[in-house]
């Protein structure tokens, strides 16, 4: 049997390469870990790690053989070089980070991978990253990083951690392109991408609850294919530059805005969210969806152009300073409706269509111009619709305006408040304010009640729906000019108006106020109707009716032809109306009744 005979020099001179080799980093079975250090023109057989907590720089053309490549915590690899990672496999442990060196292009080939918490991060000035193969940000709870001055990706880019964000981008100063074969995934609840001011040329996507945050700047043309899926979100927290665009649904949703502002153009298709937003000089034209507990604020000149807009509970719209939006008359609102604002010059003027619909939730439209030139309707039940917040504030209700007080209740609040068009209080209590003027052409009219004060300046009070009464409560009433008391009757029954403990005279004004009396059929004879009535409290009724200054003064309307004749009465609490036999109808009566003298007597005689 052969035997190697002991050499002790030759031990001590393997025992030196062995610690050589240890000392260069290079490993006994074909993977290098590598401490700080700069290595240049150095190449590796196998596999390479990079130590926890040291830096080292690759320059010169450093290779490696091997096809792993592993970052260990919070190790740094700075790649001082031009160089194409081809087939090869990266892991980032936690706090880990790949940096390319000024001037210098890092390249993922096709087929390489990379996984964990990922950081491949440069601000050195023509520092170039390009991926074509598959990045995946894997880990929870730690955010990643993905950028340099010009970052291409041509392939696939994934998140999958949970509770983390993958940033896509560090200034906007960079460029940044999706390129038309990149994918740009979120994948999982709680787990975001973060892309600053990304042209995506190719498919971004979130799904199964994962969110893509464009945080800017953008313009709309950038955004380009973007997709969401299964409770996936695509929302704007940072500027998009809509001018002369339009922003529209994308493949299985809407954009959301989330905190962000959009700049111009149209919208066709946005969600809105509890971290709120703005939209400047921006025109929407599609669906509009204000979520539970959202908000947005409208600057500029923004309006609904044939727009559906919905409000869940508590969404809100609040009009920028010297701002000014407009709903168009092909546009519908409805929902828990809240367009307020208290901004110095905002204005919130209104051609559609606004429903509060919704019970027990109160709505809000206000600001310090605020006109309606189309239809507001209350109709959810025990719900108040404040149309008002200060006494500063002045609302117009234009001649084409219509309020109805369908359900719940309208609240005007102590600003000035002028009607031209119409108010009409089917149910429930209408909360007047102290500051209500129903001006010429205007028109109140219903068969509910009116809390507050009313001056009649010019416009005309129908009460009733059909025949009814219109009740005013804690009223101060006064009639300031020619206006019109517009009274239905039929038959034994007619419209009233009934005030209860009115805090002043009830004034009707000295022949300010013309009684326009409309048969809806033939009236009873010496019939009796109670026109206005105290019915409680105050202290009386002062003034006449235009044309009929005393007591037992004749007003005539005719029905079907026929003319009948009333008699007018004032006292302390009512003005009343009865009818008068015409002349021919008198004589009739008394022929009838000597006739019937006359028969009795015969009667008698016999």
């Amino acid at each position: 049997m052969l035997r190697c005979p002991f050499h002790p020099k030759r031990t001590r001179f393997i025992g030196y390469l062995v610690g050589l080799a240890a000392l260069i980093g290079i490993g006994l079975y074909g993977q290098t870990t590598l401490t700080s250090g700069t290595y240049t023109g150095q190449s590796y057989p196998g596999d390479v790690i990079i130590a926890s907590g040291n830096t080292v720089t690759f320059s010169g053309g450093t290779t490696f053989a091997g096809v792993n490549l592993t970052l260990n915590s919070s190790a740094i690899l700075n790649w001082d070089q031009n160089d194409v990672l081809a087939g090869k496999v990266v892991v980032f442990n936690s706090g880990a980070n790949l940096t390319a060196g000024a001037g210098n292009t890092l390249t993922f080939d096709s087929i390489s991978t990379a996984s964990g918490d990922l950081s491949i991060i440069s601000s050195n000035a023509g520092a170039s990253f390009i991926n074509q193969g598959s990045l995946t940000h894997s880990v929870s709870f730690n955010n990643g990083s993905l950028y340099a001055p010009t970052f291409t990706n041509q392939g696939a880019i994934t998140s999958t951690g949970a509770s983390s964000t993958l940033f896509l981008g560090n200034s906007a100063s960079e460029l940044f392109t999706n390129a038309a074969s990149g994918t740009i995934t979120a994948d999982g609840t709680n787990v975001v991408i973060n892309l600053l001011g990304v042209d995506n040329q190719g498919t971004l996507l979130a799904q199964n609850n994962g969110q893509l945050r464009f945080s800017g700047p953008n313009t709309t043309a950038e955004l380009g294919n973007v997709q969401v899926a299964s409770g996936g979100r695509a929302l704007l927290n940072g500027t998009l530059d809509n001018s002369s665009a339009t922003l529209s649904a994308i493949t299985g949703g809407t954009f959301e805005l989330f905190g962000g502002t959009i700049d111009g153009g149209t919208i066709a298709a946005l969600g809105f969210t509890t971290s709120g937003g703005t939209v400047n000089n921006a025109s929407f034209t599609g669906a509009v969806t204000h979520a539970t507990s959202s908000s947005v604020t409208f600057s500029g000149t923004t309006s609904y152009t044939g727009a559906t807009a919905t409000f869940a509970s508590a969404g809100s719209v609040n009009i920028g300073a010297s701002g000014t939006f407009t709903v168009d008359s092909a546009s519908t609102v409805s929902g828990d409706l809240s367009i307020a604002s208290t901004a110095a010059g905002a204005s919130f003027i209104n051609q559609g269509s606004l429903t509060h619909n919704v019970s027990f939730n109160n709505g809000s439209l206000y600001a310090p111009t605020f006109t309606n030139q189309g239809a507001i309707t209350a109709t959810g039940a025990s719900s108040t619709l404040f149309l008002g917040n200060s006494a500063s504030e002045l609302f117009t209700n234009a001649a084409s305006g219509t309020i109805t007080q369908a359900g719940g209740t309208i609240s005007l609040g102590s600003g000035l408040f002028t009607n031209l068009g119409t108010i009409d209080v089917q149910t429930g209590t209408f909360q007047a304010g102290s500051n209500l003027h129903d001006a010429l052409g205007g028109l109140i009219k219903g068969s509910g009640t009116i809390n507050g004060d009313l001056f009649v300046d010019g416009g005309t009070l129908a009460p009733g729906s059909s025949i009814g009464t219109l009740t005013f409560t804690n009223t101060d009433f006064t009639t300031t000019t020619a206006s019109v008391l517009q009274i239905e009757l039929s038959g034994s029954s007619s419209d009233q108006l009934v005030f209860q403990n009115p805090t002043s005279v009830v004034n009707i004004g000295t022949g300010l106020l013309d009684l326009n009396l409309v048969l809806l059929g033939a009236p009873t004879l010496s019939a009796t109707y109670n026109l206005l009535s105290i019915s409680s409290g105050g202290s009386g009724i002062s003034g006449y009716f235009a044309g009929l200054p005393n007591s037992g003064d004749l007003l005539t309307a005719s029905y079907l032809g026929t003319p009948y004749s009333f008699s007018v009465s004032y006292s302390t609490n009512t003005i009343q109306l009865a009818t008068v036999p015409e002349p021919g109808m008198a004589a009739l009566l008394g022929a009838g009744l000597g006739w019937l003298i006359v028969r009795g007597m015969r009667r008698r005689r016999g």
